[in-house]
């Protein structure tokens, strides 16, 4: 079984995420991101100057927004690559972040646990609980 694709999705630290997780996370973010931007672009030539200046200040909120999860979930791809989530920085180079994230989708995720947690794919280790979003909130309980 897949991890969930919304899942752990603020997790910067820690995590793994595989490729199926990964994939539909970022279907998601990208369909967000389109109906929003198209809604957007229709309103938008009907508009005071002042009005369109609000929703200038509301897409760099969600842009933002949308940019800190995906870099979470590439950081988290990353981690179950076997690579630090710090490779995410190459997403700044504009040709390298369509290869950076096309290898993100393709390369296979270690099997079993490395030094950035237990396996996603790992029935055992999401039936303990080791890859949820619970658990930052549970050792925090105790």
């Amino acid at each position: 079984m897949s991890k969930p694709a919304f899942e752990d999705m603020f997790n910067l630290k820690s995590g793994r995420r595989n490729r199926k997780s990964f994939a539909l996370f970022m279907l998601a973010q990208l369909g967000i991101s389109i109906s929003l931007f198209s809604v957007i672009f229709v309103v938008t030539p009907a508009l005071s100057e002042f009005e369109k200046g609000l929703i200038a200040l509301l897409v760099f909120v969600v842009g933002v927004g949308l940019l800190m999860t995906q870099f979470c979930a590439m950081a988290q791809r990353c981690r179950d690559i076997g690579y630090r989530g710090f490779w995410v920085i190459l997403n700044f180079i504009p040709v390298v972040a369509l290869i950076f994230q096309a290898l993100l989708l393709i390369v296979p995720g270690t099997k079993g646990p490395n030094q950035y947690g237990p396996d996603p794919l790992d029935p055992e280790a999401r039936a303990e609980g080791l890859t949820s979003a619970n658990t930052n909130a549970s050792i925090l309980s105790k």
